[in-house]
């Protein structure tokens, strides 16, 4: 099922509950560089943030990223797609082992670690930052630390 930014609510509903539509567009873009046939892996979500910001420039993930400096794409050596793909769910099958044994857990326990009741593509950056993505350096501490100032925390 196909969706073009998914309400709130509808996001709420969703087995995993209170998704925003950023997230669900970074797992939708994740999914599409991953291919039909592959799972999703670290490296798809983290390239994902990057083929996903034209859509959500503006939000708070795609500018902790840009303020430690880190481009998705030059540090895993390949392009990021464009454009991203219309909005879907995606079920946790589709996520590869490194990523269904943390998603979304850890992803819930860094919008509570703080205050939030919904998971947004910061926390699913920072859940990337705290397991790590294979060959690539995302400091936890610092991007922690530029999305509670962008948030105003």
């Amino acid at each position: 099922m196909s969706l073009d930014y998914p309400t709130r609510e509808q996001a709420r509903n969703h087995p995993w509950g209170g998704w925003t539509p950023a997230v669900i567009r970074v797992l939708t873009t994740a999914k599409a560089i991953a291919g039909p046939a592959a799972q999703i892996e670290l490296e798809h979500l983290l390239l994902a943030f990057e083929s996903a910001e034209p859509d959500l420039g503006d939000g708070v993930a795609w500018r902790a990223l840009a303020r430690v400096g880190v481009r998705p794409s030059v540090l895993l050596g390949r392009p990021a797609p464009d454009p991203s793909p219309r909005n879907h769910y995606v079920p946790l099958s589709e996520f590869g082992q490194a990523v269904s044994s943390v998603f979304p857990t850890v992803a819930v326990q860094e919008a509570e670690a703080i205050g939030d009741d919904y998971v947004g593509a910061e926390h699913l950056l920072l859940l990337l930052a705290r397991v790590g993505v294979p060959g690539v350096d995302l400091p936890y501490e610092r991007i922690r630390k530029e999305i509670l100032e962008l948030r105003g925390s």
